[in-house]
C-alpha cells in the first residue's frame, strides 16, 4: 500500500500508465455520468487494493468562457441539442471572450496581485479621492480609483473611473459587489499596497512609489495590478472560434424557428450582438432623473391614475424574471433602433414617448422595497417599420425592483429634441404591456417579441401572401374602388387587424397617417 501511496504523489497523467485498467473505467464512469447529466462532470474517487471507487459526481464549476466552450464541444459531440444550448448559454459567457487585453505586458513593471473582483482589464492614471476622479474624467482623462477600501460615496467616481484597485476588501465586499454590477473592471485586496495619504503616494512594498497621474494597469481577470500604461485591445468576436460556433447555432435555431420561449430574450440579445455589435452588458446611466430638473416635456399622471394603473399589472414569476425583462428591455430597444434608423436619431422621440418615472419605496409583506414604476410607449410604429404593418402602438408599464443606486431607469434630458428613457439592468417585477390598446397576455409575451423580432429577421407573411407593405397600403388608400369581399387584399388587411367590416381600425389609420396619439393616459382604463 505504501509504494500505491507514492504513486498518487506523482502527476495525475501517470494514472493511465499505472493503473491502465482502472484508467479506462474512469472514463467509461466520465462519458456514462456526462451522458446522463448532460454536462462536464467533477469526479471524486478513490483506488483501494487495485480497485476503483467513485465518490461523488457532480457537475463541475468553470469560467463563463469554460461553459461556453464545454457546450459547444457536448453539441459537437451530439450529447445536447441546439435548444439545450440556448437553454444554457448566457450574455456572460459570450462578453468573456470579448474583454480587453493587455498586449504589452513585457513593457508594464508588475506589482503583484489582489483579488479579481471584476472579469476586465483597465488602464488610467491613479487618483486617490472619489472627487479628483470625477473632476478629472469628466475632462476627458482615464483614470483609476486607488482607495483603502470603498463606501457608498463613490458610486459616482465608480462610474466614471476605468477601473478601481483597493487594499482592503474581499470578493463579496461592497466595492466588488458594486463594480460587478457596474461591469467595471476591479481588483480589491491588494495587500503589498500601502496609501500615504498625507504625501499623496501609494508604495507598493519596496517595488515602487507612485504618485497621483501617474499610470497603472489592473488586470481583473487574474488579479493582477501593473505600473505603466497598458495596451489595451478588444478582441473581435469572428476571431473566436467558440463565438463563430455559436453565431451559426443561433442562426440556425433561427432559421428553423427552434428557439424555447423562456430563452427567447436571451437568444435575441446575443444575436444583437453579433449582428449589430450591440452590448451585452446593460450598462447603467449617470443621467439625472426627472426630479433632477424643474421641467418636463410631458404632464404626469395623477396618484389615482397611476395607482389604478399600478393594480392592473401583471406579476412575473420568480423563474421567469430574467427572460421577461430582457424582453421588455430588448423589446423598447428594438423599437427605438428601427425607427431611428428609419427617421434619422434626432426624430424618433417624436413616435416615442416617456411616460412616468416615479420612484418610491413601498411596503412588502412589512418590509420595505424599493421599486421603480415607469411608463413608455411608441405609436405610429407601422407608419416607419413596414415589417410591423398591424402594429400602431405598444405601450409598457411595468414594475421592478431597484437593487443599488445604478440599476434606476430614468429620463434623458441630453437629446434637445425630446426625452427618452435611460433603460438599466432590471429585475421586473410587474408589468402591463398593450398592443393596439390590447393587454398581452402573460404567455403571449415571448411569443409576441420573437415573433416581432422574427418579422424583421425575415419577412415570412410578406413571403407566404406574395404582397409588400406598399401593396396594403395602396389598397387601403383606393380600398372603395375593389370588390372588398372577394379581395386577397382585403383578407389580409382583416387578418392583420387594419380593416374591420370594411372599415379602419385605428392600426390602419396609423398606417396611412391619419390619426396621431393623444397626450392623455386613456390606456390606464382599458381592460
Amino acid at each position: 500500500m505504501a509504494a500505491n501511496y507514492r504513486q498518487f504523489d506523482q502527476p495525475a497523467e501517470s494514472l493511465e500508465r499505472q493503473f491502465p485498467h482502472l484508467y479506462a473505467q474512469l472514463l467509461d464512469i466520465k462519458e456514462r455520468a456526462e451522458c446522463h447529466f448532460r454536462d462536464v462532470c467533477d469526479i471524486e474517487f478513490t483506488i483501494q487494493e487495485g480497485r476503483l471507487f467513485v465518490l461523488s459526481i457532480r457537475a463541475a464549476r468553470r469560467t463563463p468562457r469554460a461553459n461556453l466552450r464545454f457546450l459547444l464541444q457536448f453539441f459537437l459531440e451530439k450529447k445536447i441539442g441546439i435548444r439545450e444550448v440556448l437553454s444554457r448559454v448566457t450574455p456572460a459567457d459570450v462578453e468573456e471572450s470579448v474583454k480587453p487585453e493587455i498586449l504589452n505586458l513585457s513593457a508594464l513593471l508588475s506589482l503583484g496581485r489582489g483579488l479579481p473582483a471584476c472579469a476586465s482589464a483597465a488602464t488610467g492614471e491613479l487618483v486617490l479621492n472619489s472627487s479628483d476622479a470625477c473632476r478629472l474624467a469628466r475632462n476627458g482623462h482615464r483614470v483609476i480609483l486607488v482607495k483603502d477600501e470603498l463606501n457608498p460615496m463613490d458610486l459616482d467616481a465608480i462610474r466614471l473611473s476605468q477601473g478601481v484597485l483597493t487594499a482592503r476588501g474581499g470578493m463579496t465586499s461592497h466595492g466588488a459587489l458594486i463594480c460587478r454590477g457596474l461591469e467595471k473592471p476591479c481588483v480589491v485586496g491588494f495587500a503589498e499596497m500601502q496609501i500615504r495619504w498625507e504625501r499623496g503616494l501609494v508604495s507598493v512594498e519596496g517595488l515602487c512609489d507612485l504618485k497621483q497621474g501617474d499610470w497603472i494597469t489592473i488586470d481583473g481577470v487574474v488579479g493582477r495590478v501593473y505600473a505603466g500604461k497598458g495596451d489595451l485591445s478588444m478582441p473581435k468576436w469572428r476571431d473566436q472560434p467558440e463565438l463563430v460556433v455559436l453565431a451559426s447555432i443561433i442562426e440556425l435555431a433561427l432559421v428553423t424557428d427552434d428557439v424555447p420561449d423562456e430563452t427567447v430574450g436571451r437568444v435575441w440579445r446575443i444575436r444583437d450582438f453579433f449582428t449589430h455589435r450591440m452590448p451585452l452588458s446593460r450598462m447603467a446611466s449617470s443621467k439625472k432623473a426627472t426630479a433632477a430638473r424643474p421641467f418636463v416635456s410631458f404632464v404626469p399622471p395623477t396618484h389615482p391614475d397611476v395607482e389604478e394603473a399600478r393594480s392592473n399589472l401583471m406579476p412575473i414569476c420568480a423563474n421567469d424574471r430574467e427572460n421577461y425583462s430582457e424582453i421588455l428591455l430588448s423589446l423598447s430597444q428594438t423599437l427605438s433602433r428601427l425607427l431611428a434608423s428609419a427617421l434619422g436619431i434626432g426624430n424618433h422621440h417624436v413616435y416615442f414617448r416617456p411616460l412616468w418615472d416615479p420612484k418610491e419605496w413601498v411596503h412588502i409583506q412589512g418590509e420595505e422595497e424599493r421599486r421603480q414604476f415607469v411608463g413608455f410607449e411608441y405609436f405610429g410604429i407601422n407608419r416607419h417599420i413596414p415589417h410591423l404593418v398591424d402594429i400602431s402602438t405598444l405601450t409598457f408599464l411595468i414594475e421592478f425592483e431597484v437593487r443599488d443606486e445604478a440599476k434606476e431607469w430614468c429620463l434623458d434630458f441630453t437629446n434637445p429634441n425630446g426625452e427618452s428613457l435611460v433603460l438599466s439592468s432590471a429585475n421586473a417585477k410587474a408589468y402591463s404591456l398593450l398592443l393596439n390598446d390590447v393587454h398581452v397576455s402573460y404567455g403571449d409575451l415571448p411569443v409576441l417579441y420573437h415573433a416581432i423580432r422574427h418579422r424583421e429577421y425575415a419577412w415570412r407573411f410578406f413571403e407566404a401572401t406574395g404582397t409588400s407593405g406598399w401593396d396594403i397600403m395602396k389598397f387601403l388608400t383606393d380600398r372603395s374602388n375593389h370588390n372588398l369581399a372577394n379581395s386577397r387584399l382585403y383578407q389580409i388587411c382583416s387578418q392583420l387587424g387594419l380593416l374591420r367590416d370594411g372599415k379602419l381600425t385605428v392600426s390602419g389609420e396609423s398606417l396611412l397617417g391619419r390619426c396621431s396619439r393623444k397626450r392623455k393616459y386613456e390606456y390606464i382604463r382599458i381592460r
